[in-house]
C-alpha cells in the first residue's frame, strides 16, 4: 500500500496520539503516506501527511485553515452532488462509496455500485470541461480483489480496501 488511513475510533486522545505517532514513524520509514481519519488536530500534532474528513467532521475549509496547504485533506462522499461539494471546498481527494455492503462501517450509506461510480466519473469529467476544480476520487466499501479492474475501468483514480485485507487470516 502506498497510502494508509489510520481509523481508530476508540480510545482517549492521548492513546490515539501515541498510536498515530508510532504509525507516522513507521510510514515515514517505509515512504508511505499516512492519513488520519476524522481528526485534523490529531493529524497536526502527530505529523501525519493528511486527514480524511467524514460528512459530519470538521469542514474541509476549516481543516485547511488549521493544517495549511502542505497537508492532504480528503473527504467522504456518497453521491455525485456530495463529491462536487467536496471538490468545491478544496478537497485533495474524495473517498466515494460504498461500492457494496461492508461491515466495517456502522450506518452505511446506500450502495453506489457501478452506476453510482459511473455517475461520479461523468460528473468529474463535466467539471473538468467546465474548468472547475477537480481532484482524484477513490472508491471504498466492500471491495474485493475481483472488483479492481471494473472499478478502474469506470474511471476511479484509486481504491480503498479494508476488510479484504484485515479480514484475511494471518499466515
Amino acid at each position: 500500500a502506498s497510502w494508509i488511513q489510520l481509523r481508530q475510533k476508540k480510545g482517549t486522545y492521548d492513546e490515539k496520539l501515541a498510536v498515530a505517532s508510532g504509525c507516522v514513524a513507521l510510514c515515514k520509514k517505509a515512504a508511505v503516506t499516512l492519513i488520519i481519519n476524522d481528526d485534523p488536530r490529531l493529524c497536526l500534532e502527530c505529523g501525519a501527511d493528511g486527514v480524511h474528513l467524514g460528512l459530519s467532521d470538521m469542514p474541509i475549509v476549516e481543516a485547511r485553515a488549521l493544517l495549511g496547504s502542505h497537508c492532504i485533506i480528503g473527504g467522504t462522499a456518497n453521491t455525485p452532488n456530495q463529491v462536487a461539494s467536496r471538490m468545491d471546498d478544496g478537497a485533495d481527494y474524495v473517498g466515494v462509496g460504498p461500492w457494496r455492503f461492508t461491515g466495517t462501517k456502522k450506518g452505511l450509506s446506500p450502495v453506489l455500485g457501478k452506476e453510482g461510480v459511473r455517475a461520479v466519473a461523468q460528473m468529474v469529467e463535466d467539471r473538468k470541461k467546465a474548468g472547475m476544480h477537480t481532484c482524484p476520487f477513490v472508491v471504498i466499501g466492500g471491495i474485493v480483489p475481483t472488483d479492481v479492474a471494473q472499478i478502474q475501468a469506470l474511471g476511479a483514480n484509486g481504491l480503498a480496501i479494508s476488510s479484504a485485507i484485515v479480514g484475511v487470516p494471518n499466515m
